[in-house]
């Protein structure tokens, strides 16, 4: 299971958003502002379903933001949620995925970047 943890100082530069979208030579990332400068913790490489890679990394770094501005995304999980491999945000380390806190569904075709 993979899991990412976040300084909890955001950067200003973000203004305000501390989750954000970047396409690097046609790849969808989403990134991060912590203390240490802005990070990449995802990269959305293959369609999941009907979702591409684009709409993946918008969905995906909407919701890290929107868990993020309520105080519940101190760490990135994996696990499942109706049968279905998810990423989701979670306070602490051992906290199981649940369909509250699903960040990403079909998280297939994703490579992951440890923040640590």
């Amino acid at each position: 299971s993979l899991t990412v943890a976040f300084s909890s100082r955001p950067n200003t530069q973000t203004l305000g958003k501390r989750y954000f979208r970047v396409v690097l030579n046609g790849t969808y990332k989403t990134f991060v502002a912590t203390s240490r400068g802005n990070l990449p913790i995802v990269t959305w490489v293959r369609n999941s379903g009907d979702w591409t890679p684009r709409q993946r990394c918008i969905i995906g770094s909407q919701r890290f933001q929107s868990f993020s501005d309520q105080g519940m995304l101190k760490n990135i999980g994996t696990g499942r949620v109706n049968y279905e491999p998810v990423l989701c945000a979670v306070v602490r380390k051992d906290d199981a995925c649940n369909s509250d806190n699903v960040s990403q569904s079909r998280y297939n075709g994703l490579r992951e970047s440890l923040i640590l």
